[in-house]
């Protein structure tokens, strides 16, 4: 078994191409439990190393170089989405009279 100084020391030898939790809440700005629950479900790129879990930081930087463009197109969708609703509204009120 294992003692704290040699699993931080393990850690410390940990390839830099992994990324903790905690540095992926400070390069994306979202909260821990967020990003464990993404990370679970598949939306965030992430393997896990016994109990804990560890994020690939190429693909971490991609998602902050794309993210201004994913913003957008959820801004371009909801707008969509609120057209569809107001044509769906003239719909129903044209065919009710």
């Amino acid at each position: 078994m294992l003692n704290v100084q040699e699993m931080q020391g393990r850690q410390e030898r940990a390839p830099r191409g992994l990324l903790t939790a905690d540095e992926v809440q400070q390069l994306l700005d979202i909260d821990r439990s967020t990003i464990y629950r993404m990370a679970g479900d598949g939306r965030l790129p992430a393997v896990k190393i016994g109990r804990q879990w560890r994020f690939p930081a190429d693909r971490i930087a991609a998602l902050r170089r794309f993210g201004d463009v994913y913003a957008l197109c959820l801004d371009e969708m909801a707008e969509l989405s609120r057209r569809v609703d107001r044509l769906r509204e003239r719909y129903l009120a044209a065919s009710e009279s």
